[in-house]
């Protein structure tokens, strides 16, 4: 007797699977491990039960402040929220930032006049960069909204975001799109009549040094104004490549470099951080920095971290 049972092949050409109607089940990362930032957090493998729940217990809590910060308004002060900006890449073509102070008229950056060598400066965005930023910003944000965000992009992510705020700063001050060339001053310490400042926000407001010191003028958009007197005083035995590497060379894949980290409006002190990194390597600059040395151990406390003893 001939066995009439269609065959396996023949029973999937008659009757097709409907791959429209079949149900789709949504795959995702277990919510904690969304928080891992680094590679010693993920917790998964780890055969140590204490050591396993210290680490679950940190990403909960980060999460939780997380969850807890998207819930509160945008504001100044530290103590209100615990989440950074997502970064963006701004443009010096870009007009004033909205709310920022107002200032009467740009301020021109100056070439360097002859016989004056107030420094190299720092090339922030070098010849080619800013293509290659804008397309790793628009990847990283892509994934953000797609819930599914890298680790290794925060260490770029740093950078982008201390040049986003320094560039902020520049249009706050007022200054003209030439601060980022090389061999030009900061128009505070040209020689003439000055221009007031009582318009800019307290921390951004020059200092007596800026007023007298030749020097590049994105020392000017930093907002802890005893470091720029420290940069200023350690200005001939300072390398500002290295300086400025460390903290704006936003290349992938440089992980656990020296970095300060913002948090919040630019121009706000209390929304930096330094790194750990950064404290051993360049702490000296941030001698009679008491706002930024709190606000540091304020994140690093939202975060569960340890505090840093100065």
């Amino acid at each position: 007797m001939t066995d009439s049972s269609p065959s396996r092949t023949d029973t999937a050409m008659e009757y097709p699977i409907d791959l429209v109607a079949a149900p789709l089940i949504k795959l995702s990362d277990m919510a904690p491990r969304r928080e891992i930032r680094t590679a010693g957090e993920d917790w998964t493998g780890i055969t140590s039960s204490a050591r396993r729940r210290k680490l679950q217990n940190r990403l909960n809590q980060r999460a939780y402040e997380r969850r807890k910060a998207s819930r509160r308004p945008a504001s100044i002060h530290p103590g209100q929220g615990s989440r950074p900006r997502y970064a963006s890449l701004a443009t010096t073509d870009a007009p004033d930032a909205p709310g920022s102070p107002s200032v009467p008229q740009k301020l021109a950056v100056i070439k360097s006049p002859a016989g004056c060598t107030p420094g190299s400066g720092c090339v922030l965005l070098r010849p080619g960069a800013q293509g290659a930023l804008r397309q790793f910003v628009k990847k990283a944000y892509e994934d953000y909204v797609l819930g599914c965000p890298q680790p290794w992009y925060l260490s770029t992510l740093i950078q982008v975001n201390v040049f986003n705020a320094l560039v902020q700063n520049g249009f706050t001050l007022g200054f003209s799109d030439r601060w980022q060339k090389k061999g030009v001053i900061s128009p505070f310490s040209i020689i003439g009549p000055l221009q007031s400042c009582d318009s800019y926000p307290l921390n951004l407001q020059p200092t007596a040094l800026q007023r007298t010191v030749p020097h590049h003028p994105w020392i000017d958009l930093f907002p802890i104004p005893q470091m720029r007197d420290n940069i200023l005083l350690s200005f001939r035995h300072l390398d500002m490549d290295e300086l400025c590497g460390d903290l704006l060379d936003v290349k992938p894949g440089l992980e656990g470099k020296p970095s300060l980290i913002v948090w919040g409006d630019p121009w706000d002190t209390r929304g930096w951080e330094a790194s750990p990194l950064f404290l051993q390597k360049w702490g000296w600059m941030l001698g009679g920095c008491r706002d930024i040395l709190q606000a540091t151990n304020y994140w690093r406390q939202s975060r569960g971290e340890d505090e840093i003893l100065f």
